[in-house]
């Protein structure tokens, strides 16, 4: 009956010791962050720095306000992206709750593969843009990794 007391508790223990790890280090990555010249759209490179799917819930802005408009690309280790298409949410409007960050997937590791000449097309980034009707001073992305909800909040400097 110790035995079983023992393993439940070194069990609790584990587990409770596993969740404050991944709180403590969150696995999403965000590199270049360029804002549209008006302030009210937004491009941000994102990523998974984790060992398992992200899961992305929701994106809001300000003040928990929802955007006018959201729009996700995937690009390769060599891709550039055609900075007047960042912004035209016409040919694209991705629902962001569908989207999977897959595992190895860091911009700053990208770039460092990039700068070492190393970088191929199995490489991946992903591209978030966000469309709003006033300027846009903070971003909430809320996701879920390993079942455990997370938040991360991008503050962006006044210009």
């Amino acid at each position: 009956m110790k035995k079983i007391i023992v393993s439940v508790l070194l069990l609790i223990i584990l587990v409770v010791a596993y969740f404050v790890l991944i709180k403590q280090k969150p696995p999403i990555e965000t590199g270049r962050i360029v804002p549209s010249d008006n302030g009210k759209g937004i491009a941000i490179e994102i990523g998974n720095i984790g060992l398992s799917d992200i899961h992305l819930k929701k994106i809001l802005i300000n003040n928990e306000e929802v955007p006018k408009g959201t729009k996700v690309r995937v690009g390769s280790g060599f891709q550039e992206y055609d900075s007047s298409e960042v912004f035209n949410f016409e040919k694209q409007n991705t629902k962001v709750q569908s989207l999977v960050l897959k595992p190895n997937t860091s911009p700053k590791n990208l770039i460092k593969k990039q700068n070492q000449g190393t970088a191929s097309t199995k490489d991946k980034v992903y591209e978030l843009s966000i469309l709003h009707s006033k300027k846009i001073n903070r971003i909430t992305i809320k996701y879920r990794y390993l079942g455990i909800p997370f938040e991360r909040v991008i503050r962006l400097a006044m210009y």
